[in-house]
């Protein structure tokens, strides 16, 4: 064990009770391959010491107020993922930088107030030696700001860059002051301390060219999906913080709406990871977990069943995802399959079914095939909220929450099949954020080919459709008789079509199907709760026989 991490072993105890009595951390590691001094994983709740660096600037004094630093992340600031994935999208609202964010310099100023408190020294020694660059003004305006904060004299962290900065900056050591002096009374709403920093900030930010990160610690760790859609509508705190701002002006009355207005969920939309920058391979998730939030009001609560005991019948197995619930994880036949190492990671899950004997009454499944519109007359779900994808979304978890299943098609001038029968949440909800455009073909040889396939044993099946629809059907004589062979054989067939004409559908409803005309796309997701009340409520199950 080398020296720091003996010292480190010793001072871990102290810096924790800083914060609180007892928490629950994993001890410090060291990593000297990180850029910055220090820094956070709010994932798995550890703190890393960057060795090297540490030895390099002669910091073996100021160890334990870095421990501290790093303990603040966890406890206070930012302290939840959920809560760092909401001031990551306001950020890019008030600032719309790319490459460059202030989360971290405002997360640490919060911290160091605290800690500063008891270990004043240490910590000044670490920003001495970190220093600051001539080409950096947001950093120096930073530094300046913890001269007012700790009482220090001018230039005492910036050296002779504090004249440049006067000369740069006419009136920034008054603004620092102003800052390190109001911020904490604007506690305990984080956002409205955010946009009063960001505010003050926006100043030094004013250049041709986005400034380059400056590391001194860092809080890392990556929202989840649930995180991000939580964070597209705006907390009633954010929204008390943005009326605060206004008040004060610190924002102007057009940027406030764009905050906590009418279009302020799209506005955040086009914030996320994967839209302008970035991973996108995050953004169908997150979509997904929204429209999961936005069809939730529209579901309803199924009916209790009376058991007589407890499901016994396994099912078939399918991947476990994060999200479901633990207890389907069939842990037996995951480390059989995958073994000790990847089952783990990877686990499987399989549902119980009831027996006869195990139900006072058989419970009714019922079974629904979605094909759904994804052609260039409609917007990409994922940086728009599409109005015939949240139909699809509630149609398919509506069913899903009446412990049925579901498979989808997506169309445009080609299709996209999920074709095995899932009772996934997040499998469905995902695939329905598939985007196509261009134009509209419908697939009626899948069509054709599912009630061949299903036999006696056919689905409900769902058309999420607009007018272009007219055009597909009327093509071939034998896209209408696949039209009404699904009419007469499903169970039933609908057809949401946006725009419908009187004489079209006329025609569909005589060939057999159920067909329910969209007059306003917003009214899409009212009338596919209308549907799924009506297919899978108790009225469509007596008319069922109760059977799937």
């Amino acid at each position: 064990m080398s020296d720091l991490a003996k010292q480190i072993e010793h001072d871990w105890p102290e810096a924790q009770r800083l914060w609180a009595s007892s928490i629950l951390l994993h001890p410090p590691a060291l990593d000297s391959s990180i850029e910055a001094l220090a820094y956070t994983d709010l994932e798995t709740r550890e703190v890393f010491v960057n060795e090297a660096q540490v030895e390099n600037l002669k910091l073996r004094g100021s160890v334990q107020g870095i421990l501290a630093h790093e303990i603040g992340h966890h406890i206070k600031y930012p302290c939840t993922l959920a809560l760092h994935a909401r001031l990551q999208l306001l950020e890019k609202q008030l600032l719309h930088l790319r490459h460059y964010s202030l989360l971290n310099l405002f997360t640490d100023f919060l911290i160091n107030e605290h800690v500063g408190k008891t270990h004043r020294e240490p910590l000044i020694a670490v920003y001495t030696a970190m220093g600051a660059a001539e080409s950096d003004p947001p950093f120096c305006f930073y530094l300046a700001c913890y001269e007012e904060l700790w009482g220090l004299e001018p230039g005492r962290l910036r050296g002779p860059l504090a004249r440049w900065m006067e000369d740069k900056f006419p009136g920034y050591r008054g603004e620092a002051q102003m800052l390190a002096s109001d911020l904490f009374n604007l506690a305990p709403n984080v956002f409205t301390q955010f946009i009063y920093f960001a505010s003050v900030y926006s100043r030094y930010l004013g250049l041709e060219q986005e400034p380059k990160p400056f590391l001194v610690t860092r809080c890392h760790g990556e929202p989840s999906p649930d995180d991000y859609a939580d964070a597209i509508v705006p907390s009633p705190a954010e929204e008390a913080a943005v009326e605060r701002a206004l008040k004060e002006g610190w924002i102007p009355e057009g940027k406030a709406r764009d905050l906590t207005g009418q279009d302020s969920e799209q506005d955040r939309i086009s914030t996320l990871p994967g839209v302008l920058g970035g991973d996108a391979r995050a953004l169908p998730k997150v979509m997904a977990a929204h429209y999961r939030r936005l069809a939730e009001p529209y579901l309803m609560v199924p009916p209790p069943e009376k058991r007589l005991g407890e499901p016994i019948v396994p099912t078939t197995l399918e991947e476990w995802e994060p999200g479901e619930p633990l207890r389907d994880i069939d842990w037996p036949a995951t480390i059989s399959q995958r073994g000790d190492r990847y089952g783990a990671a990877l686990p499987l899950r399989r549902e119980r079914e009831d027996t006869e004997e195990g139900v006072a009454e058989r419970p009714w499944r019922a079974r629904i095939e979605i094909y759904l519109d994804v052609s260039g007359s409609m917007p990409d779900p994922k940086t728009v909220i599409n109005a015939m994808t949240l139909a699809a979304q509630i149609l398919a978890l509506s069913a899903l929450r009446h412990r049925g299943l579901v498979r989808a098609l997506i169309y445009s001038g080609n299709a996209m099949k999920m074709w095995a029968w899932v009772r996934s949440e997040l499998r469905i909800s995902r695939f329905l954020m598939n985007y196509i455009g261009g134009g509209t073909d419908f697939p009626f040889k899948v069509l054709k080919e599912s009630i061949e396939e299903c036999g006696a044993d056919q689905p409900i099946r769902a058309i999420i459709s607009d007018t272009d629809f007219d055009s597909n059907y009327g093509k071939h004589q034998t896209s209408a008789r696949a039209f009404a062979e699904a009419a007469k054989r499903s169970r039933p067939l609908v057809l949401l079509q946006h725009g419908g004409i009187d004489k079209n559908v006329r025609r569909y409803t005589e060939a057999g199907a159920r067909v329910i005309v969209v007059r306003r796309l917003d009214d899409f997701p009212r009338l596919a709760a209308a549907l799924a009340r009506s297919l899978f409520g108790d009225r469509a199950r007596r008319e069922d026989g109760g059977g799937p």
